[in-house]
């Protein structure tokens, strides 16, 4: 069994520390205490605040050190829940995330010049690595109450596809303008050079139904900006947009936070 050291726990959103904080084993519910330099197994999935906790504070990162091969873990986090003020982490090693961008080609100057392009066809076509990624979007979640997965097209559709399936919920294709056939639900979102619209079917989500918006890469967000605003539009509830590559320095994982959505991302490129 694969096991971690604790090095720090961090509350996420002012970055104290927090030691001990409380985790449960999911294997046999039972609570564990932690503290730095306890070794604590990978079967942990819920954490919850020490006590004395500033009111708010449910969200924490748990930074480890997995023991058996030496690895530090790189992005093990505890996402909010509020009606258990609890939430899951997940384990992903370096190693994982290595596998994840060896996957994907590059392909430079596509669409234009100087752009580099990250195909995750090459991903898609290795079953390994496809499964790893599906794997790891949805491993946080499992076990949680999760309606509906809207996947932006075209590639969400795939993504979304297979972690609806993983997770037992349905599936809501958020289309652009003209595609879907029954009464729809429109917003216009951002473009670089303009303006576009999408879709979906009015009655494809009910108010206050548990969703996950599903794309493969987050740049400047424009897109994802634009889906939110229509799910939040129906009445959704939010509980995370998922990616697999997020182009940080084009800011759009940060639009996405500013609308209070917790954003998943499994690597990461420099520039554009």
């Amino acid at each position: 069994m694969r096991q971690f050291k604790v090095l720090s726990a961090l509350c996420a959103s002012d970055k104290t520390a927090v030691t001990p904080v409380t985790a449960r084993s999911a294997k046999n519910k039972r609570n564990i205490n932690t503290r730095r330099g306890q070794i604590v197994p990978a079967l942990l999935r819920e954490i919850s605040p020490a006590a004395g906790m500033a009111a708010g504070s449910s969200a924490f990162w748990l930074q480890c050190e997995e023991i058996s091969i030496e690895m530090r873990v790189v992005d093990v986090m505890a996402l909010p829940f509020p009606e258990t003020r609890r939430g899951c982490f997940s384990v992903m090693t370096a190693t994982v995330q290595s596998e994840l961008i060896s996957a994907i080609r590059s392909i430079p100057d596509y669409p234009k010049p100087g752009v580099m392009f990250r195909d995750i066809t090459t991903l898609l076509g290795n079953p390994k690595a496809f499964r790893r990624a599906i794997d790891e979007l949805v491993h946080p979640y499992a076990g949680t109450k999760i309606e509906k997965i809207a996947g932006i097209e075209a590639r969400g559709f795939i993504l979304g596809g297979a972690i609806a399936h993983q997770l037992s919920a349905g599936f809501v294709p958020i289309r652009k303008k003209g595609k879907l056939p029954h009464d729809t639900v429109r917003i216009a979102y951002s473009l670089e050079y303009g303006v576009d619209e999408m879709e979906m079917h009015r009655d494809a989500i009910q108010p206050g139904e548990r969703v996950i918006l599903v794309d493969d890469l987050i740049a400047t967000g424009g897109t994802a900006e634009g889906a939110v605003k229509l799910l939040k539009q129906m009445g959704a509830d939010i509980v995370a947009a998922c990616f697999i590559i997020d182009l940080p320095e084009l800011g759009g994982r940060k639009k996405l936070e500013a609308l209070g959505v917790n954003v998943r991302t499994l690597i990461e490129f420099a520039g554009h």
